[in-house]
Order: structure tokens, then C-alpha cells, then sequence
């Protein structure tokens, strides 16, 4: 799932470049930097979430704790690496 969620964070960091424009006056690596860090700052936004769940409803959705968080992060990452390689190629300049 967390895999799946990097491919997806980083379309949507393209997505929102697409909208603002930027792909026209950036550089490819600043465009690869950016769609990059938006989809590893989405994956921590959803371990925070999920830690905060855990808190106040008293749940376990972490049951490895640190470990599970890194491991969720760790494939986050990995997605969304696959996935900006990917949109690195597409870009024309």
C-alpha cells in the first residue's frame, strides 16, 4: 500500500506542477527535486496520521512501531522514485 502511495503522491506533485506552470521554467532536476520531496512529505504526513489515530482511539495500526514507520517510509520512497524517474524522462528540455 505504502509502495502504491509514493507512485500516487508523486502524480499528484506532477499534476500540480502541470497547474502552476513551472515545468516550462524549471530545470529537469529541480522539477525531479520537487515531485520527489512532495511525495516523501505526503508519506510522513500519513505516519503522523496514523500515529496520531493510534493515540487517541488507542489503536495499534503500528504494531512494529518505529520499525513500521521506517519500513512504510523506506517503500513510499521507493515508489515514488520509480514513479519520478519516470516523469524525469517525460519531461521536454
Amino acid at each position: 500500500m505504502h509502495f502504491g502511495s509514493g507512485f500516487i503522491s508523486v502524480k499528484i506533485g506532477w499534476n500540480i506542477l502541470n497547474f502552476l506552470n513551472i515545468q516550462n521554467s524549471s530545470s529537469k532536476i529541480t522539477i525531479l527535486i520537487l515531485i520527489l520531496f512532495f511525495g516523501i512529505g505526503i508519506s510522513g504526513f500519513f505516519e503522523i496520521v496514523e500515529y496520531t489515530l493510534d493515540v487517541l482511539f488507542s489503536k495499534n495500526t503500528q504494531p512494529g512501531g518505529l520499525k513500521d514507520t521506517m519500513q512504510d517510509m523506506i517503500d513510499a520512497l521507493v515508489g515514488g522514485l520509480i514513479m519520478s524517474g519516470y516523469f524525469f524522462r517525460k519531461i521536454k528540455k
